[in-house]
């Protein structure tokens, strides 16, 4: 049972082999309530949100340590005083490519070095988010589109599947 309010520490762990790959996020008619630091360190799988994720109490952080955490269509909300959205190094942000990230910072989420953005769209077209990437992997049907500015990517461009659109702007490979 969820107990509103709960500031204690949410963390997935897990991999392949304790039977923990994937698991799911789900805080359907709770978004907002929920106000602990979250931390995904999974050495295999991926954590996939059910429902929007909404991270807004004071000094609130959501970290992707190691594992994925999968949006899956759903939408982040990280946007309260302090808050710290962060993808380190190991960590991977997967996307489709039509969700929200809104943060309170032009600065977040934080893509350190090491960090993987994944959009994995199925159809249509994508705006590809204007972040810096350290690694950006393509990995859908869908067309992914850059924004008309500079797509800065500092470590490795991995377009597996999908079409990827420039949109006369500059792709800045930097790693």
């Amino acid at each position: 049972t969820f107990d509103g309010g709960s500031t204690a520490l949410l963390k997935f762990s897990g991999s392949t082999s304790s039977g923990l790959a994937v698991q799911t996020f789900d805080l359907t008619n709770a978004t907002g309530s929920y106000d602990g630091d979250i931390t995904v360190s999974k050495t295999g799988g991926q954590v996939t949100l059910l429902s929007d994720l909404r991270v807004d109490a004071s000094s609130q952080d959501l970290t992707i340590a190691s594992g994925t955490l999968d949006m899956a269509g759903k939408n982040i909300f990280a946007s309260g005083s302090a808050v710290t959205f962060a993808v380190q190094n190991g960590g991977n942000l997967q996307l489709q490519g039509g969700e929200t990230i809104t943060t309170g910072s032009s600065t977040y989420p934080q893509l350190q070095t090491g960090s993987t953005v994944i959009y994995n769209g199925t159809s249509g077209t994508y705006i590809l988010k204007d972040y810096t990437y350290y690694h950006l992997s393509l990995n859908g049907a869908g067309t992914f589109s850059a924004s008309s500015g500079t797509l800065r990517i500092d470590g490795n461009f991995d377009h597996a599947t999908g079409t990827f659109n420039h949109s006369s702007g500059t792709v800045l490979f930097t790693g």
